[in-house]
């Protein structure tokens, strides 16, 4: 089946057999590292579903790990009891294969990091909301008791009487802000 592809002023022909173009269902593919091949990151995927991927990841790996140094000491054992050595390659595989997985691991951990990361930038900081809520509630009691002082105060004294306590009270307020308090502690 030719194929043809049209790279500047000449057209190239690609011949290929139908072998050369037979479609292979992604769980036959062969991996790096002996494992199962992982699935191709998505483009859009949600941080929840790639949270939960990569701790799917990460299990796996972990177990893989796990079975490697469990096999390994069993063989080692067992050539430590029947004073057999054991074949330099095989050693060298082995240790080849723990970096691989450990550094697997390693590359899965710092992908989930970033992940919680990026969903813990996401969410408001619950403390700092909550302070902020209350300090807002406490700003608003402390005004509305001023507001309805004020008026509870203007209608039950004398109207000199009342400019008097307003005269006092900007004072004090002057007196405040020269010492450098901004807003007097609400109780």
């Amino acid at each position: 089946m030719p194929i043809t592809y049209c790279a500047g002023a000449k057209p190239i022909t690609f011949v290929k057999t139908k072998a050369e173009l037979t479609i292979q269902p992604f769980e036959t593919l062969p991996s790096a590292n002996g494992l199962p091949p992982a699935p191709p990151p998505l483009e859009s995927e949600p941080r929840h579903q790639r949270l939960a991927r990569l701790t799917r990841e990460h299990e796996r790996v972990t177990e893989a790990l796990r079975d490697l140094k469990r096999d390994w000491a069993t063989k080692n054992v067992r050539a430590q009891a029947t004073r057999t050595p054991i074949a330099t390659s095989e050693v060298t595989h082995v240790e080849n294969r723990r970096r691989e997985l450990a550094g697997e691991l390693l590359r899965i951990q710092t992908a989930i990091g970033a992940t919680n990361k990026e969903i813990r930038s996401q969410k408001p900081s619950r403390l700092a909301n909550s302070r902020e809520r209350a300090r807002r509630e406490l700003e608003q009691r402390h005004f509305d008791f001023l507001t309805m002082f004020h008026m509870v105060v203007r209608d039950s004294v004398d109207p000199r009487q009342f400019r008097a306590f307003e005269d006092g009270a900007k004072a004090l307020l002057e007196e405040a802000r020269e010492m450098g308090i901004e807003a007097p502690e609400a109780r």
